[in-house]
């Protein structure tokens, strides 16, 4: 890798950093370990991961359970459907972005 490739590399990594206030390269490195680091995880600490799955499951089950987030919840998946039927949600563009976030783009383009 030569000199100038790695300069704009390096400026292309501060501007993401600067633009979004995170380091979006170690995010991405976080992302793509996550399911080993569970596993891990699961087997060093079993149960500490079923105490926070169960928080977790606590949580979730308190918010949709309630009213409140059942109201919540309805009124944001009517919302995406509306948007969606309506075509104002390109469901392909976010589909790029998403890859693109990953870093997972699909080698036929």
């Amino acid at each position: 890798m030569n000199r100038t490739t790695t300069t704009s590399a390096e400026s292309r990594t501060q501007h993401e950093r600067r633009e979004h206030g995170i380091d979006v390269s170690r995010l991405r490195e976080v992302g793509k370990n996550l399911g080993e680091q569970i596993e891990e995880q699961a087997h060093k600490r079993p149960y500490v991961v079923i105490g926070a799955a169960a928080g977790i499951g606590f949580v979730a089950g308190s918010l949709f359970g309630s009213r409140l987030g059942q109201m919540l919840l309805a009124a944001g998946l009517g919302y995406l459907a509306k948007h969606l039927v309506a075509g104002d949600i390109d469901v392909e563009r976010l589909r790029e972005k998403l890859e693109e976030i990953s870093g997972e783009r699909s080698t036929a383009e």
